[in-house]
């Protein structure tokens, strides 16, 4: 009896090991379909995005499509993952950007923006002109205080050592004056 439930489950268990090594290679190689089909998807997707006058749609980006984090086994195919969705990221800002510009292109080409930008530019331009103007102003008074400072730096250091000589004295004639008592 011990002898038919230890065969049966030595039966059950390579069922089982089969069972999981044929689910392993179907995994395998279901996740290689899927990444061949993503290399794919993106390579359309590039040449699309190469040539934005032809006006089709990309679609999502790559991430969308990407298997989730705890779908990959290694650390390689995670930050594959990382890196795929960082490029998500940037390819939406870039078709954002490339979005403003073409408005501000066709923002420009009417008159009233163009008399705008002309105005700004103007005004910005006089703005920096008064700017310099300014910071030359500031240096010319930073060099008259340096040279202020310069000067009465050496009156003062000059005052302070003819102070301290006078000081000198009067402390040595106070010691000699001490110093007879202290002999008394």
């Amino acid at each position: 009896m011990l002898q038919d439930v230890r065969l049966s489950y030595r039966a059950r268990e390579e069922q089982l090991a089969t069972a999981a090594r044929s689910y392993k290679k179907r995994l395998q190689r279901i996740t290689q379909t899927h990444h061949a089909l993503l290399i794919a998807y993106r390579l359309q997707r590039e040449q699309i995005l190469a040539k934005p006058e032809n006006g089709l749609d990309p679609g999502p980006p790559e991430a969308h499509f990407n298997l989730e984090p705890t779908e990959l086994k290694d650390a390689m195919e995670k930050e594959l993952q990382q890196l795929h969705q960082d490029k998500a990221k940037l390819e939406g800002q870039l078709q954002a950007a490339r979005e403003q510009v073409a408005q501000s292109k066709s923002l420009l080409d009417k008159p009233e923006h163009k008399r705008l930008f002309h105005f700004k530019q103007v005004s910005f331009e006089k703005e920096r002109a008064l700017l310099m103007t300014r910071a030359t102003v500031a240096e010319a008074q930073v060099l008259e205080l340096q040279d202020y400072i310069e000067k009465h730096l050496s009156r003062y250091e000059q005052e302070i050592a003819h102070l301290r000589g006078l000081h000198g004295t009067v402390e040595e004639a106070g010691r000699s004056q001490s110093a007879k008592l202290a002999q008394c």
